[in-house]
């Protein structure tokens, strides 16, 4: 997204890598499920119990793959709701960078960045590409 914005395969290009991520991650997951270390004991209840996860490398690998997945897909729905909203590319990129390094804080500059154009002129909204149009029947 960040050097072909425009073209009409960059959307559906986009998704390929969160897609295997999310599939190595599935079979990461299930390997830790089928084959666990002994005497390690994974919480989901509290962070202390998540963290105990991170100790071994498949758990680790695990995380990182989620971030894989995740970053680029925010970064996804940032570039179809500025185009919608007629954000210019441009200011966008920063947004783009600190969502891909920093995750929460990216996302919540680009909402920053929206509201400001939002408040600063009316928008004209434009249909989400083909595709990725919401609440769109499968």
């Amino acid at each position: 997204f960040l050097l072909f914005p425009r073209w009409k395969m960059t959307p559906p290009l986009a998704l390929v890598a969160p897609i295997v991520h999310a599939l190595l991650y599935g079979k990461v997951l299930l390997h830790m499920v089928l084959h666990p270390v002994p005497g390690l004991a994974v919480d989901f209840k509290s962070l202390e119990g998540i963290m105990t996860g991170f100790t071994i490398p498949d758990g680790a690998f695990a995380g990182w793959l989620h971030y894989c997945t995740f970053d680029p897909l925010v970064g996804l729905a940032i570039i179809l709701d500025a185009k919608r909203m007629r954000v210019p590319h441009l200011l966008c990129v920063p947004c783009l960078v600190a969502t891909a390094l920093m995750g929460p804080v990216g996302f919540v500059a680009y909402l920053l960045l929206r509201t400001g154009f939002k408040l600063s002129r009316r928008p004209t909204l434009m249909p989400p590409p083909k595709g990725f149009e919401w609440g769109r029947p499968l």
